[in-house]
């Protein structure tokens, strides 16, 4: 037995449900809020198995003769509010909320899977617009397999396709579709949108990047080979094409929660087959393995080694995806599905020669091996807990400890409730009968370019009294004033200025929906629409869809941080340093904000460069540059081939953009944008790095990005002002030497040039989205302490001896629940690198997590603090 597959179309006056095989399904409508299921049968079959129901409304309640076990729907885009629960025949399931899962494929119209805990009869979904609804049937049959044996002497014992039950019909019959990670152009893009149903507009910023990747690195997305047929003759609906090179494993979730659902995990990876193979379209499983709570690991994409999968967009040729059964947003991986996940990824890196303790460079990044599929794309995946041990199973897979269990991190249970919105987390609120207000259905996180549309819908529940047509329901307020809200009203969608209504009367205690149309901003951020009791996050970026439009005046809730007035002038430029030669440096721009001169580690009075040709050496300009500097005494030395080209103070100018190498005798050469500087200082030779602000601030290792994008910016932030507070002469933190800061961060800032940029793309995005901004008080820059973690407080400047700290009022002791049980490690005044990283991880911004380490302090531009 396989799995039976059906497709129920709903739509405002009829819907149709084709049947296969011997499966009935029948139609019943029930009032939106009966609290058991009456049955209200009116539907009529005919001889195809087609029945229609007219005058269907969004609450109404779809059954079924034969329980179905799971359920997904084909939905636009842009619908980003709607829900499904399910009825189990002693009461209703959780409400689930629906999205399109774009990270898998931004042309994607499939909607999450919802596996209901147990089979069900009755399924109520709400939207506000027609959906195809995709139910899944699993077959209820043993997994033919004997237990498999756990033991790490040899390969992990893996079930076959055959041995849990896959259905390989579903390979060579079932609907065609497409991918949008081939290479395209903008024709085919249009092509496929309207091949999958969605609407024309611009290719998102995902598919763009997307085809850029495969301009630049097109050797990367070439398979080896390519397999169309079975050998039984049959064509496959996905062909199987061969990776040339697997470089990269990457580790998912599959956002389903585990917890409560006591079906065989066999049966759960039945269904999650034929939703990828069939609701989806992709004609088989995306993933090449799967592990579920007991440490079981199951064959998944079809072909063998080196198959392609589809995990991870755009980033599938070359790599390997395995998924975890369950939502790790919620729920805990088990000990023994880590030890198993451990257990496969190293036996995978011994199968595609992967040297586990080196990073490897894929798509132009380098990056370490093993993945979290959020490290590949902008996702969740594979979610709040395991995303937190992933640096834990790293190093227990590199050095072999792949029993070891692994420690995961602990939040208070009111912060949980505050993360991240997302679709594996966001539930339609549940109101108590009888309380008048509105609750969302679906996510309250939505997504979406400046200017775009999308649809919500709220259900309104009236309290002990009726309530009149168009009487006012839900105050509504913006952060942004060019975010648009319309209402339907009627079948016509008006402007709401300031609440939304009813649109007809509604009885005591009774319920009806609102269908509202919600515009993003005009300019990329993040904002909030609160609709009565509920608060929608927008989270706006990519390009515009229209032209920015004057924004009305908007009554705003802004923090203190956003609020305070304009601030007196402080002095932020440092003091003059000696130059050699008269020479002038790279050009810059006035955007990369003022030179910094920071001090480089070297190991001894020797060391080796090498430059692009035009590099200014004193003043004379070299077609090559490979040069030796050493300490000859009191004074510098620079020599290329036994020629001495400069001594003293001498200073190495590549050409605007221009990359300096230096190789001091560590293991790996050092590259650095900007000026080198060389000079003698307390008998030692120095190395200086003169460059501007933010190219400084891009090779800061103070946070990989391996942590959150949140908590990256909140970091630069603090990072920038650190480092232009001590660019006031009155501040400096070596006076009297001619660095401002050193790349020691026992003493300064852990600075390593552009390795660093190169490794963390996602830091550089954190630092260019806050460009020049920093952190002032009374007129100063702040002197933004940060540290690494604390025992569940951080200190004030007082306790931890730093008398006269200037504005200390800021740096009160703070609860730091976030870190708690983790010990203290550095001074604790100021923001804690996990405290950040567990805001982040709640769904706080930058912005937020600042003011709450750094109260009082408000954001400003460097050209705002003249």
């Amino acid at each position: 037995m396989g799995i039976r597959y059906t497709s129920l179309l709903v739509r405002r006056r009829f819907i149709s449900i084709g049947c296969v095989g011997a499966a009935v399904v029948v139609l019943s409508l029930l009032p939106i809020e009966s609290q058991s299921p009456r049955q209200h049968n009116v539907s009529r079959t005919s001889s195809l198995g087609v029945l229609t129901q007219e005058h269907l409304s969004w609450g109404a309640r779809y059954s079924f003769a034969e329980p179905i076990d799971a359920v997904s729907f084909r939905m636009p885009q842009n619908l980003q509010t709607a829900a499904v629960r399910g009825w189990t025949g002693s009461g209703w399931t959780g409400w689930e909320a629906l999205a399109v899962e774009t990270e898998f494929d931004p042309l994607l119209t499939e909607s999450n899977l919802v596996m209901f805990p147990a089979g069900v009869r009755i399924v109520e979904l709400q939207s506000p617009l027609a959906l195809e609804m995709h139910p899944l049937t699993v077959a209820h049959d043993p997994p033919r397999y004997a237990v498999a044996a756990r033991t790490p002497s040899v390969r992990p014992r893996i079930l076959s396709r055959s041995e849990w039950g896959a259905d390989d019909t579903f390979l060579v019959r079932g609907p065609d579709t497409s991918r949008s990670d081939v290479p395209s152009t903008g024709e085919d893009v249009v092509q496929q949108r309207e091949a999958n149903g969605t609407a024309v507009e611009t290719p998102s910023q995902r598919i763009v990047d997307c085809e850029q990747a495969h301009r630049n690195y097109p050797q990367e997305f070439k398979p080896a080979k390519t397999v169309r047929t079975l050998p039984s003759g049959g064509a496959l609906r996905w062909p199987q094409q061969y990776s040339k090179e697997v470089r990269i494993l990457a580790v998912h979730h599959t956002a389903i929660a585990v917890h409560g659902d006591s079906r065989p995990a066999a049966e759960r990876v039945r269904a999650l087959y034929a939703y990828h193979a069939n609701n989806r379209g992709w004609g088989d499983i995306g993933y090449h393995f799967v592990v579920d709570e007991d440490g079981q690991i199951y064959e998944g994409r079809a072909g063998g080694k080196g198959v392609v999968g589809g995990h991870a967009y755009c980033n599938n040729v070359g790599s390997i995806g395995i998924a975890l059964l369950g939502n790790f947003e919620l729920e805990q991986p088990t000990q023994k599905q880590v030890a198993a996940l451990q257990w496969l990824l190293h036996s995978l890196a011994m199968t595609y020669d992967i040297d586990l303790a080196s990073s490897v460079q894929f798509h132009g990044k380098a990056m370490p091996p093993i993945v979290g599929h959020g490290d590949l794309v902008s996702t969740t995946c594979p979610g709040f807990y395991m995303r937190e041990v992933m640096t834990q199973v790293r190093r227990n897979v590199r050095v072999g400890d792949i029993d070891v269990r692994v420690s995961f991190p602990k939040l208070p249970k009111a912060s949980l409730k505050k993360r991240a919105p997302s679709r594996g987390t966001a539930r339609p609120a549940q109101r108590p009968p009888g309380v008048e207000g509105v609750s969302p259905m679906g996510t309250t996180f939505l997504q979406g370019h400046p200017g775009s549309q999308t649809l919500i819908a709220l259900r309104y529940q009236a309290g002990d009294h009726a309530t009149k047509s168009h009487e006012e329901v839900a105050k509504v307020d913006r952060t942004d004033g060019s975010t648009g809200v319309w209402q339907d009203i009627g079948g016509t969608f008006e402007r709401v200025r300031d609440a939304l209504v009813t649109s007809a009367p509604v009885p005591s205690r009774g319920t009806v929906l609102l269908r509202v149309k919600v515009q993003f901003p005009d300019v990329a951020g993040r904002s909030t629409l609160t609709i009565g009791s509920v608060t929608y996050v927008l989270e706006t970026s990519g390009r515009p869809l229209r032209a920015p439009s004057a924004r009305p005046a908007s009554a705003t809730g802004s923090s203190p941080i956003q609020e305070r007035p304009a601030l007196s002038t402080a002095r932020t430029r440092p003091a003059k340093h000696p130059r050699s030669g008269g020479s002038a440096t790279q050009a810059k721009s006035a955007a990369d904000g003022p030179d910094v001169r920071i001090r480089l580690s070297v190991a001894g009075d020797d060391a080796r460069l090498t430059a692009p040709a035009g590099t200014r050496i004193g003043r004379e300009r070299l077609s090559a540059v490979q040069l030796e500097l050493h300490r000859n005494g009191t004074v510098c030395t620079a020599s290329q081939g036994g020629r001495t080209l400069a001594r003293g103070i001498v200073r190495i100018e590549p050409p605007a953009g221009g990359i300096v190498s230096i190789d001091s005798g560590e293991k790996e050469a050092r590259r650095f944008r900007g000026t080198i500087e060389c000079r003698v200082i307390d008998r030692a030779m120095v190395l200086i790095n003169e460059l501007p602000l933010e190219q400084y601030l891009y090779g800061l290792a103070e946070e990989p990005d391996s942590e959150p994008y949140e908590k990256q910016r909140a970091f630069a932030i603090a990072a920038r002002s650190y480092v232009m507070h001590y660019l006031n002469p009155d501040m400096r933190k070596f006076p009297g030497k001619p660095y401002d800061g050193s790349d020691d961060p026992a003493v300064f800032q852990a600075y390593g040039g552009v390795l660093l940029e190169e490794r963390n793309p996602q830091w550089m995005r954190a630092v260019k989205s806050t460009r020049l901004t920093v952190l002032t008080v009374g007129g100063d820059i702040l002197r933004a302490a940060y540290f690494s973690a604390s025992d569940g407080k951080t200190r004030s400047p007082a306790e931890v001896g730093w008398p006269n700290f200037p504005h200390a009022e800021v740096f009160t002791k703070k609860a730091d629940p976030w870190c708690s049980g983790q010990g203290r490690r550095g001074h604790g005044v100021g923001m804690s690198g996990c405290g950040a990283e567990g805001q982040a991880n709640e769904g706080k911004t930058a912005e937020e997590i600042l003011a709450y380490y750094y109260s009082g302090a408000m954001l400003k531009r460097l050209d705002e603090v003249r």
